[in-house]
């Protein structure tokens, strides 16, 4: 256990099965991501050349980092929040610091205007 460690982790309990099912539990999720990894593969063949998709998740989770799986601690692994970039076959590379007006002005593009229809 490391230095700092908040009592509610320091003081949980933890064994071997616990580790067992965790990672168990993590073989699972995985397996899960399969099927999704596949329909992003085929959204990816549909998209048009020059196009910019930003993935994004919700915050992050542990699997057994700290004594801890799940959400609801403030570690990295928890708390941050999962992103990546990708583009396909762009006519110009994406920066790799700053704002690409590519992503920015394309953020607005879903808001709703009142009484309009998704």
């Amino acid at each position: 256990m490391e230095n700092g460690a908040p009592n509610y982790i320091a003081q949980g309990s933890w064994s071997a099965s616990i580790a067992a099912f965790n990672n168990h539990s993590h073989a699972a999720q995985l397996d899960t991501t399969f099927g999704v990894d596949r329909s992003i593969g085929q959204l990816w063949s549909a998209l048009p050349d020059n196009t910019v998709v930003l993935f994004m998740s919700d915050n992050g989770l542990a699997w057994g980092e700290h004594r801890w799986s799940g959400k609801m601690v403030p570690y990295n692994e928890a708390i941050r929040i999962p992103m990546a970039v990708a583009g396909k076959n762009l006519a110009n590379p994406l920066p790799v610091n700053g704002t690409d007006p590519r992503i920015v002005s394309t953020s607005t593009c879903c808001r709703r205007s009142k009484g309009t229809q998704a």
